[in-house]
């Protein structure tokens, strides 16, 4: 490995592009949107009529069609936010580390082959540790912890 010591990529924070997931408050701004849509259509006393329907009853197609939209809402946000952890070494895992540490010509180290069918690898805080401590290696100028060092 290295003899230089790797910073702790699990003290960063989430990417600041990271949504947080909140089905009440996304369930809330498609009520506003409606109550919003309902006005420019009908009267007062009628759109808080149909409000009251999509708020307080479980069973009225407003309420239904509100929350439906909001889970799938939350399921979209919960998909960007795995996708943009996906691309930073500190967040990704699986399947896309490996392709992070490929980029980098880093591939995952088998730990106990014996068994062929049931080949044990590295884990992911090891591997990323690897991967974050690899460009040490690109210096061409003898630094210590690269190819070319004495």
């Amino acid at each position: 490995m290295s003899s230089f010591a790797a910073f702790d990529l699990s003290s960063l924070p989430d990417p600041s592009s990271i949504v947080p997931l909140d089905y009440a408050t996304i369930l809330e701004h498609r009520f506003v949107e409606l109550e919003a849509q309902l006005s420019a259509r009908f009267g007062v006393s009628e759109v808080a009529e149909r409000m009251a329907l999509a708020r307080n009853v479980a069973a009225s197609p407003s309420r239904y069609l509100s929350e439906a939209g909001a889970a799938r809402e939350l399921y979209v946000v919960n998909l960007i936010n795995e996708a943009i952890r996906s691309v930073h070494l500190a967040t990704a895992y699986g399947g896309d580390l490996d392709i992070i540490g490929s980029n980098r010509n880093v591939v995952r180290r088998v730990v106990n082959d014996t068994d062929p069918k049931d080949i044990i690898y590295e884990t992911d805080d090891v591997f990323r540790a690897r991967i974050q401590l690899v460009v040490e290696s690109y210096s061409p100028h003898g630094a210590e912890g690269s190819l070319n060092s004495p």
